[in-house]
């Protein structure tokens, strides 16, 4: 199985924790990595994580509800105008990423 796909199944899964309220932005990171390694216990897996900038993982898929409620909700916080309507998952992803390390400035 795919490893990368195997760490963004996990991110969104964070996300959707974020969401809905059962855990708090700052432990997106955490958690992904946390599901990462269950996941990939469970599939008999070795995680590896590449740098928050490699863009895998989505490919040309739009960007998830959760990641659509979440960038927006980010985007809110930080008093920006930007314009997702186009994002990819891996856009998204990036975008959180990125902004979720501008939240905790």
């Amino acid at each position: 199985m795919n490893k990368e796909i195997i760490a963004q199944v996990a991110f969104k899964g964070a996300i959707e924790c974020v969401v809905n309220g059962k855990a708090e932005l700052d432990q997106v990171k955490e958690l992904t990595k946390k599901f990462t390694q269950f996941i990939c216990d469970e599939v008999g897996e070795e995680p590896k994580f590449k740098s928050s900038n490699s863009g895998s993982g989505g490919g040309s898929n739009p960007m998830t509800q959760p990641q659509k409620n979440l960038l927006n909700r980010l985007i809110t916080e930080n008093g920006l105008d930007l314009d997702i309507s186009n994002f990819t998952v891996s856009q998204a992803s990036n975008k959180i990423e990125e902004l979720i390390g501008d939240t905790k400035k």
